[in-house]
């Protein structure tokens, strides 16, 4: 519930309200941060894992969403990008946001970034 009330918007102090609010159940903003940041830490290791050298087969794709940034709603565009291994096996290979409408020149942009990533490593 905490992660899904922050992927939302909300804030450490909002959240903790909402909980006890809702459930009667109190937690600290010391707590609520902690539990956070730990999901903010496996995002990044995610991030920073190493790409299959090949993937054959490559699905691209964006969906508008409406993300609250500096207490307004805007359609935001969340890039991904999903690439199936030569076992067969399926892959995020990222997901990007971008404050704007899914474009083709945003989509070279993050496959020149790809191409960067994967050339570095070999």
């Amino acid at each position: 519930m905490i992660l899904s009330l922050y992927a939302k918007g909300m804030s450490v102090k909002e959240i903790q309200h909402h909980l006890d609010d809702l459930y009667g159940y109190e937690l600290s903003t010391e707590t609520i941060s902690n539990i956070t940041e730990k999901i903010l830490e496996k995002a990044i290791e995610w991030q920073n894992r190493p790409l299959e050298p090949i993937y054959p087969i490559i699905f691209m794709d964006a969906t508008v969403l409406k993300i609250k940034i500096e207490r307004a709603i805007k359609n935001t565009a969340c890039y991904i990008m999903l690439g199936i291994n030569l076992e067969g096996k399926k892959d995020i290979l990222g997901i990007w946001i971008a404050e704007e409408n899914e474009t083709s020149k945003y989509w070279l942009s993050i496959i020149n970034e790809i191409k960067t990533e994967v050339w570095m490593m070999f």
